[in-house]
């Protein structure tokens, strides 16, 4: 069906294509700036939007999905933009700006939902797909510049089939890249070492995991599912002041289902102790995790910082030296989390809940330890065990 031209039913350089539950084309004419809707016949219905920046309004649409509920998406390619219609055409809303940002696109083409609503839209020029819930909110974003396995280049075309898996056509590297979520296995699955003293070794891979130091005895560990430590020491050193901190991630909020982190410090005075989400564990400005600051209180705290603000929640566990404490992270809804600490050797449990995290922060799991005054501090970290949702891997 169409031509080239102008009129209803004619075309100037269509890019995208979606078919609705009861087999209507939408399709997106790209340097009409427009979106055509044609019967399953094949006879044009009608048609949506002119040329401009305004709301309803294009510049080089260049996809088009339809929604479960029957909205209409399009990926607006020159202005950097989804915007949202009702299955009618009318103007509903729009998510996006221009950057590189999380949740910012540049020349995004591609555009699909899932069963959920969940929309994925191909960000080209930034190499990437991002993921949104249908309220326009970053749920995970996957890829980067690369020809590499989980790498893309100008990524132009997104499908996701029934069983979540996400296709990938990358014109920059001339392949359809195919992504998935990790089963329940692959996440259970454990990578052991032993005896690894961050401090003392610079780097070193053992199976997918990976660590190397960043500034003097920081560990930063890199793998696709989890990681269990033999023995993981990390050492603050002798200064006041001095912060020491092994990481894992970044995530967003929304990609962490549940974490466990398992640590014991070797000294339990002045001293801070942090086991949780953070975008940067020495000097966190938003993330939720334990906390055992000496200068604050003598129990540990369950911590939200957003924007820099701290809000702290008392535990009432306290801390001893050779003791064992569990912190556990649970994704509990939009931008909230609870955590719950255990001290191991009495079984002393207490568990906090925050709300208001900023969804869209790139946030670390990992520990931290910073000397307060005197000598060094340590924390044994003898295991961590992530679970994640929306991680997704070739």
């Amino acid at each position: 069906l169409g031509s080239f031209g102008t009129g209803n039913g004619q075309f100037s350089l269509p890019h995208g294509v979606a078919v609705d539950g009861a087999g209507n084309r939408w399709v997106a004419d790209t340097f009409n700036s427009r979106v055509q809707v044609f019967t399953s016949g094949g006879s044009y219905s009608a048609q949506f939007g002119s040329s401009g920046t305004g709301d309803g309004q294009f510049l080089r649409p260049s996809g088009v999905a339809v929604a479960p509920d029957g909205s209409v998406l399009v990926a607006d390619k020159n202005i950097h933009r989804v915007q949202r219609f009702s299955s009618g055409g009318v103007y509903q809303s729009q998510f996006g700006v221009y950057g590189s940002g999380v949740g910012q696109f540049a020349s995004p083409i591609g555009i699909a939902c899932d069963s959920a609503g969940n929309v994925y839209v191909a960000d080209s020029d930034n190499h990437r797909v991002q993921v949104f819930d249908p309220g326009g909110n970053v749920l995970a974003l996957f890829g980067g510049y690369g020809s590499g396995a989980g790498q893309m280049r100008s990524p132009a075309g997104v499908a996701v089939d029934f069983a979540g898996n996400v296709y990938v056509a990358e014109s920059g590297n001339n392949r359809i890249s195919v992504w998935g979520q990790p089963d329940e296995s692959t996440l259970a699955a454990y990578v052991e070492f032993d005896d690894f003293n961050g401090g003392n070794t610079a780097s070193g891979s053992i199976g997918e995991l990976g660590w190397a130091t960043s500034g003097a005895g920081s560990v930063a560990l890199q793998a696709s599912t989890a990681y269990h430590a033999g023995i993981v020491r990390v050492a603050s050193g002798g200064s006041s002041g001095n912060k020491h901190q092994l990481t894992y991630g970044p995530f967003l909020l929304g990609q962490v289902a549940g974490a466990q982190l398992l640590a014991s410090p070797v000294v339990a005075t002045s001293a801070i102790y942090r086991m949780g989400l953070m975008d940067n564990p020495g000097s966190p400005s938003n993330g939720v995790y334990a906390e055992y600051d000496t200068n604050v209180d003598s129990t540990w705290k369950a911590v939200k910082n957003s924007g820099g603000t701290t809000t702290r929640t008392d535990l009432g566990v306290g801390l001893a030296a050779g003791s064992w404490y569990r912190a556990t992270l649970t994704g509990t809804g939009p931008g909230a989390a609870a955590v719950t600490l255990r001290r191991m050797d009495t079984g002393q449990e207490a568990v906090a809940t925050h709300t208001g995290i900023p969804a869209a922060t790139q946030l670390y799991l990992g520990f931290n330890v910073q000397t307060r005054t005197g000598a060094a501090r340590q924390l044994d970290v003898d295991s961590a065990l992530l679970r994640t949702q929306d991680i997704w891997r070739v």
